[in-house]
This record gives structure tokens, sequence and C-alpha cells, in this order.
């Protein structure tokens, strides 16, 4: 992995655009970067699946509520 590294970056600077743009996807990244994706991805999923179970509760309760309003006037009295 190391010897990998060492001769892409010997070689970044040369070649065509292409080649010099992957190249910039075999760098290590440093342990802040890292760090801080990992902790965006960890908080941002718990709330991305709580925002989505709101979301159907409340297109549920919107249907409901449509539901009843169309409903003829008697259907209510036969429950």
């Amino acid at each position: 992995m190391i010897n990998h590294l060492a001769t892409a970056a010997a070689s970044c600077s040369t070649g065509t655009w292409s080649q010099r743009f992957k190249c910039g996807w075999n760098q290590p990244v440093s342990p802040a970067v890292s760090h801080a994706g990992y902790d965006f991805g960890h908080s941002l999923l718990p709330a991305l699946a709580a925002l989505a179970v709101v979301i159907l509760i409340a297109r549920s309760v919107k249907r409901r509520k449509k539901a009843r309003a169309a409903a003829p006037a008697g259907a209510a009295a036969r429950r």
C-alpha cells in the first residue's frame, strides 16, 4: 500500500488530465477529515430515519382526515 501511494505521488504531475485526476483518489485523507465524515454520517442517518417516520405518520393522518371528510353524511351514524 505504501509503495503504491509513493509511486502514485511521484507520477501525479505527469500524464493526461484524467490520469492526474485519478491519481488524487489514491491519496489518503487526514484523520480529521475521516473522523468528520464518520460523525456526519452517523448523526445524519438516524435523523433522516426519524424524519421519514414523521412524514409517513403525517401522510396517514392527512389521508384519514380526507377519507372521513369525503364519506357520506349518514356513514358516521351507521358505525
